[in-house]
């Protein structure tokens, strides 16, 4: 295979790990070319630090390499910003051809890659490199991170080697789009989006938790606020995890589900509503909120924690009179029959449209293979056809010298005849004269 490693590096660790894949993959045999990507002005730790909190991009160099058309992949390398560095930002919305383009990501970072992964560094940087790249067009097949600091996880340590080599595994397997592909893309898309909806909520609640109480509203006590949300940071960092090593990608959703179910049974215990007209609803809107998952099996799982949930306040509320199970009960069943009716529908619809984006993935690769071998097919008939024309022109080189050498030898025995009979002539006069 072709491939472009093209990379930013200011303290040359991700110089160092771009050689290192470098060299494995060329080890492989496949053709590597390198493009190392420079700004126009390099700026120090603080200039960078202040530059990116304004701007996305910054001027670089023109690239030696600017259309990627001819290569087979692109692996784009940055160091950690808790973004994606900036030269490397502008490098990916100014070169050409990256559209339908496989692409590997490499990263290095300061501490240890878990680390910066549960302290949301590392999470921003492959969010932000995933959008960079998604947005032209191209399709992520895989990525890695080491760190540039710390021996036992860079890039020549034995983590390190092993991590090269799987990046290297996934670049040059053949990869086929197929369903269970734009699957995980479409889970993993979903779990990064309730990573910052979490974080951003207990944001704010924390920040209502400390401004509430001044203002003699009535809130939590600190106490009853851990209780509800030390569960919620657990299934956050939950989710984190389960993104990161790219497994079970389907529980993360799950989780949310039944932490939204959770936080509003302990909301209602510990504010002790006394109408039961504002705890029904609260449970219908999670169900609601399942639906944009569009799976049946998370409806039907959401209104189960919920009806746990509901029971668990009957049993346990301090004003147990304001619930009416029957009706209560009923109403949860059906919001979960309808919910799940829609969720179905979007469900088959989206499993048909990526059954469709499939197939015509599929097609897009075989066309691909099938250019590629009639190419190579021109190819070699077009340098069969010049050894065959090579090999005419020296049989008609051979005969043209053959017939020079008879044109002199015919040339030459014309002059000896002329010769011959003007000397014939000549001895005759002579002869007549005696």
């Amino acid at each position: 295979m072709k491939i472009l490693l093209a990379y930013y590096s200011k303290t040359g660790n991700t110089e160092n790990l771009a050689n290192a894949i470098k060299d494995e993959l060329e080890r492989r045999g496949h053709v590597i070319d390198v493009e190392k990507i420079k700004p126009k002005k390099e700026h120090g730790l603080f200039g960078w630090t202040l530059i990116r909190t304004i701007k996305g991009e910054c001027d670089i160099e023109p690239p030696k390499i600017g259309n990627v058309s001819d290569y087979d992949v692109v692996c784009v390398g940055s160091p950690n910003w808790t973004r994606v560095s900036l030269p490397v930002a502008r490098y990916l919305s100014a070169i050409k051809g990256l559209k339908g383009k496989k692409v590997g990501i490499f990263a290095t970072t300061t501490m240890w890659p878990s680390f910066e992964w549960f302290v949301f560094s590392a999470y921003f940087l492959d969010l932000t490199f995933t959008r960079a790249i998604e947005k032209r067009g191209a399709k992520i097949i895989s990525n890695i991170l080491l760190s540039g600091l710390f021996k036992k996880w860079n890039f020549s340590s034995d983590r390190g080697k092993r991590a090269i080599n799987d990046f290297c595994d996934k670049i040059e397997s053949a990869v086929v789009y197929s369903n269970d592909y734009f699957v995980r893309q479409r889970e993993s898309g979903r779990n990064k989006a309730l990573i910052i909806i979490f974080s951003v909520f207990f944001a704010l609640t924390f920040l209502a938790q400390a401004i509430i109480p001044p203002l003699g509203l009535r809130h939590f006590t600190w106490m009853q606020y851990s209780e509800v949300i030390v569960p919620g940071v657990f299934a956050l960092f939950s989710i984190l995890a389960l993104t990161k090593e790219g497994k079970r990608i389907f529980l993360p959703k799950y989780l949310a589900c039944f932490y939204l179910a959770f936080a509003w049974t302990m909301t209602v215990y510990f504010f002790g509503l006394t109408s039961g007209s504002f705890i029904l609803p609260g449970y219908i809107l999670v169900i609601i909120v399942t639906i944009f998952f569009q799976e049946l099996n998370l409806v039907i799982f959401s209104g189960f924690a919920i009806l746990l949930c509901y029971l668990y306040l009957y049993f346990f509320h301090t004003v147990p009179n304001i619930f009416y199970p029957q009706i209560d009960v009923t109403w949860i069943f059906v919001s979960t029959f309808y919910a799940a009716l829609i969720a179905k529908n979007l469900q088959d619809y989206s499993d048909k449209m990526l059954k469709i984006q499939e197939e015509t993935e599929i097609e897009k690769v075989t066309l691909e293979i099938k250019v590629k071998a009639r190419t190579r097919e021109l190819r070699e008939l077009a340098s069969g056809l010049d050894k065959q024309i090579k090999d005419k022109t020296k049989e008609l080189q051979k005969k043209v010298d053959e017939l020079e050498d008879f044109s002199k030898i015919a040339i030459g025995r014309e002059f000896k005849m002329m010769e011959l009979k003007k000397e014939n002539k000549d001895l005759k006069g002579i002869l007549e004269k005696k």
